[in-house]
């Protein structure tokens, strides 16, 4: 498993922009409810990186949720099996 979440912190890295994490290989989707403002990166088909903006101040937030383009900067919240 370590080399599969080294794979994706060197995704995260490489992105200029959260925009750019969306087409990284694995599902990538923002979360709803009490993790709202948080985004899910999967790992393997149980485990997800959990991340959030860094930038928050700076990010631009619409009726959509957050601009991906405007975060330059995230914060790793967990790594997480949910099954």
């Amino acid at each position: 498993m370590g080399k599969q979440v080294r794979k994706r912190l060197d995704d995260i890295r490489a992105a200029e922009t959260l925009d750019d994490i969306r087409y990284v290989p694995g599902r990538f989707e923002e979360l709803t409810g009490n993790r709202r403002g948080q985004f899910s990166l999967r790992v393997s088909a149980n485990v997800r990186l959990i991340i959030e903006p860094a930038n928050d101040a700076e990010c631009l937030k619409n009726d959509d949720g957050i601009d991906l383009r405007s975060v330059t900067a995230v914060r790793i919240v967990e790594i997480v099996d949910y099954h």
